[in-house]
């Protein structure tokens, strides 16, 4: 489940297809939705949606289920009794698979990974502190329902607090998902887009166009890894 910030310029777009909603079920996927959540909703594992045949245009399309386009229409199948046999005298525990959901994270300083970076995240009432791993990923447990937290970064001298909005991060086809990542990357999205785009480009060593072109954003996907 990413958490990531919704920046906003308009951008001219050229050879890179746009994003559409995709899917015909009866759940119309709302800003903040991703297959965990929705899943939880229905009562149902996020695994379930994920591989009914009925949702194989939004897997085929999104291809990660922690993303979902506002729009787009998820089956929801009917919930399946399951029978589990246990002695009547001892005491069990059922857990709901999927439950909580993974949150990864990637901290940066001019585009070289945090390593061994100690941090407390603060979900709720929760809080949950550890290091960052050698390519500065931290991964935590949080609840798919969740949709904001703060995230404590801590240095030998001050600590950097950096406010969390999950689950805001639309698909990289789409204009407003491709820029979220750009700007999750540092570069700094104002009311024209194209400098940053630029800047991206040329640190890629791709050809400087200032648009959104399908090799700008497979680039993009692949440093940014979703």
């Amino acid at each position: 489940m990413p958490a990531q910030s919704r920046p906003g310029p308009s951008v001219t777009v050229t050879d890179a297809p746009i994003a559409s909603p995709v899917g015909n079920g009866q759940y119309v996927a709302q800003p903040g939705d991703c297959m965990s959540s929705v899943a939880l909703k229905h009562g149902h594992f996020w695994e379930t949606l994920w591989n009914d045949q009925r949702n194989a245009a939004i897997k085929e399309t999104r291809k990660d289920p922690n993303v979902l386009l506002p729009g787009d229409r998820v089956h929801i199948p009917e919930k399946r009794k399951k029978e589990v046999s246990k002695p009547p005298e001892q005491t069990h525990r059922f857990r709901l698979k999927g439950v909580p959901a993974k949150f990864k994270l990637c901290l940066q300083i001019d585009g070289q990974a945090r390593a061994n970076q100690k941090y407390k995240l603060k979900i709720g009432s929760q809080t949950i502190e550890g290091t960052t791993d050698g390519n500065g990923f931290l991964e935590a447990p949080i609840p798919p329902s969740i949709r904001s937290g703060e995230l404590h970064v801590i240095g030998e001298h001050s600590t950097q607090i950096l406010p969390l909005n999950f689950g805001e991060l639309d698909p990289i086809d789409s204009e407003l998902g491709f820029l979220q990542r750009l700007a999750q990357l540092g570069y700094e999205i104002g009311d024209d887009a194209g400098p940053a785009i630029r800047k991206f480009q040329t640190a890629a060593q791709l050809q400087e166009t200032g648009t959104i072109n399908q090799e700008t954003r497979d680039k993009l996907q692949e440093v940014y890894g979703q």
